[in-house]
């Protein structure tokens, strides 16, 4: 099946993401593999949903949190 989106939130349940970026394949991978790398998005202008970003801030702070890339992942990650 192929969905076309812009929002992240359902980008990080996919199996797989092909981003574009002018018409041209600018990322293959999984949803952690893209969220993961902050300069990619940037360059293509995107922005990495809610609970990566959260996981982020966490990490910064000291917080040990895994690469979640749902909201279920990121609770998982903080209580286990």
């Amino acid at each position: 099946m192929v969905y076309i989106t812009q929002i992240m939130e359902e980008v990080a349940s996919a199996g797989r993401v092909v981003a574009l970026a002018g018409g041209e394949i600018a990322f293959d991978g999984t949803p952690a593999e893209l969220f993961s790398n902050q300069q990619l998005l940037e360059d293509i202008g995107l922005e990495p949903p809610l609970p990566v970003r959260l996981a982020a801030g966490l990490s910064a702070r000291g917080y040990q949190t895994s690469t979640a890339v749902t909201l279920s992942e990121l609770v998982r990650s903080i209580f286990a």
